[in-house]
């Protein structure tokens, strides 16, 4: 009897310390790729694939040419066209961003700013391997350098701003259609053109500095990654040479395109 408990008792001792010592395995092995690229924020906007934050978390957390920087003031910064855009949202769902250069809209903008200021920007090139303009919105003109006195009172319905330079000067905002565009621009002296775009929703109503510095919708064309998380793990890009692709961080190791699910046993 003696010797059956004896046996009985280590025998479930051993099943424990085996157990134990597979759990404490199994955790200890978790897919450090999967732990590096937890999700982060920058202000109140979540930050994940194909975005990453430089400095904070690894590249290869996001899609080549995605990583952004977190202002002091909690604003995500991305490079387009080699000048800084703010982002002011992001959409994962729809896969869009909207931004405007960090001139217009800076991040360390302060009350004392002059509300009818736009400083000049520049036209924003997307070469198509990133991101592409989203739908619904329309073409806009800025003009810079109007003298209001000089064009017909009816250009002032046109009126955004002011030169950050002078505000006795006007900016204008102006859509492509019609002969008013051409006129402006001959008349407005030194002026740059700076083609952007509006949503549709605005068209036809009134366009103001609030508009413009509302910025343009972005849709990026990258690999979706909703078939990882749904799976349980974390997008990412595989930036050596010999495997440039999407992955799939889970947590017992990388995978192609999904977590596959667990092994029994």
């Amino acid at each position: 009897m003696i010797q059956n408990y004896f046996f009985s008792s280590s025998f479930f001792f051993f099943v424990f310390l085996y157990s134990l010592t597979r759990f404490i395995t199994q955790c200890s092995s978790v897919n450090p790729n999967f732990e590096a690229c937890s999700h982060t924020t920058c202000g109140n906007q979540t930050i994940k694939y194909p975005f990453y934050i430089e400095g904070r978390q690894r590249s290869f957390c996001g899609y080549p040419g995605f990583g952004l920087i977190c202002s002091d003031n909690g604003f995500p910064m991305l490079n387009i066209s080699n000048y800084k855009y703010v982002i002011h949202e992001i959409s994962y769902p729809t896969q869009s961003i909207r931004v405007s250069e960090a001139v217009i809209s800076p991040p360390n903008a302060t009350s004392s700013s002059s509300s009818c200021a736009i400083p000049r920007i520049y036209n924003i090139t997307l070469d198509g391997t990133r991101f592409s303009f989203a739908s619904n919105q329309s073409d806009l003109f800025l003009l810079f350098g109007c003298n209001l006195g000089l064009l017909p009172r009816n250009f002032r319905k046109y009126s955004v701003g002011c030169s950050a330079e002078n505000e006795t000067i006007s900016v204008l905002g102006m859509p492509e259609d019609g002969g008013d565009l051409r006129y402006a621009s001959e008349k407005c002296n030194g002026s740059l053109v700076v083609q952007t775009r509006i949503g549709n929703e605005t068209k036809g109503g009134e366009i103001n500095g609030d508009v413009v510095r509302r910025g343009i919708v972005l849709n990026w064309v990258v690999a979706i990654c909703s078939l990882c998380e749904e799976t349980g793990g974390k997008c990412g890009f595989d930036t050596n040479q010999t495997a440039y692709s999407f992955k799939c961080y889970c947590p017992d190791r990388d995978h192609a395109l999904r977590c596959d699910p667990p092994v029994p046993g």
